[in-house]
């Protein structure tokens, strides 16, 4: 953990009024309208705030629980939580085939990531009615959009 702790998580959380319990909630609530269950707690929040990162999904599940409550965009990278690429591309070993595998697998880790980004705040934008109209949203919007509930609506 950083010794002076994430400042800037700490005054997004203050600026929303929300209290730790209650931030957790909504991460949790985040998560489950995308078909991911997260098991955030006040604890969680708390180390959070004294410096340790959580991982890259939940941290996007964290910046869209606080975009909603302050009522504009708040970014991983705004939070000191890292970036929204989920980190940056490992060193070339020099053997090509071996560098094009790990770099297969960061892209696809990477997918992972942006597909969880773009279910979280998909229905805010234009290309979220191109893509549905193409069926190129994957089932988490479906499943959200049959309970009746949706994505960005508390």
């Amino acid at each position: 953990m950083d010794a002076e702790g994430n400042p800037r998580l700490a005054a997004a959380i203050a600026e929303s009024g929300l209290s730790y319990a209650a931030l957790a909630l909504h991460v949790r609530r985040v998560a489950a309208e995308n078909g991911t269950e997260v098991r955030t707690n006040s604890a969680a929040v708390a180390h959070w705030v004294r410096g340790t990162r959580p991982k890259p999904v939940t941290a996007a599940y964290l910046a869209e629980a606080l975009s909603r409550k302050l009522g504009r965009l708040v970014t991983v990278t705004e939070m000191d939580l890292g970036s929204c690429d989920g980190g940056v591309l490992p060193e070339p070993t020099g053997d090509p085939a071996r560098d094009l595998a790990v770099l297969g697998r960061t892209d696809v880790d990477r997918r992972d990531f942006i597909t969880a980004v773009a279910a979280v705040s998909a229905p805010h934008s234009q290309r979220a009615a191109t893509a549905r109209r193409h069926g190129r949203l994957g089932r988490s919007w479906d499943r959200t959009r049959a309970e009746g509930g949706l994505v960005g609506h508390w």
